[in-house]
């Protein structure tokens, strides 16, 4: 996808999970600074901090207590959780996972509620039928309301 003529991008790990990547990650002094997983955002020099995929990373490595890494220059909020728009049921099973290492690892945090809630609003939001969706959009603004205080 990302290969060209003159530079060729080497598909490597598929047989690890992403949790298993992470925690490799975590050992290279240089990943705090560097790493860059986005190519979403209008500025593709680094990570947007707001599509899923950066989400995501964010919250992987915040299961193993890093937090604020200078390569991720917007810090996650709650917010930003429960505002994310999930692309395809890929991305709800990607944050589901999440959940369940949080489970599995008798985590306590609010940014695991707020990746629940997330999951939850894009299932519903996701579902075709017309009706769900003022309700669902009456909920948002509830919850956006609610978390700006």
């Amino acid at each position: 996808m990302f290969s060209s003529d003159t530079f060729e991008i080497e598909h490597d790990g598929a047989g690890f999970n992403h949790l298993e990547k992470t925690r490799c990650l975590i050992q290279w002094p240089e990943v705090p600074d560097c790493l860059r997983v986005c190519y979403e955002g209008k500025d593709l020099s680094g990570n947007c901090c707001r599509c899923q995929k950066c989400i995501g990373s964010m919250l992987y490595f915040r299961i193993f207590g890093l937090k604020n890494m200078a390569c991720f220059p917007d810090d996650i909020t709650n917010c930003k959780i429960l505002l994310l728009r999930y692309k395809d049921i890929a991305q709800i099973k990607s944050m589901s996972r999440i959940l369940a290492i949080g489970r599995e690892m008798k985590l306590k945090a609010s940014w695991l509620t707020a990746v629940r809630v997330s999951v939850w609003m894009n299932l519903i939001l996701g579902f075709p039928k017309r009706q769900i969706r003022p309700p669902i959009r009456k909920l948002e603004r509830l919850v956006k309301r609610w978390i700006r205080g």
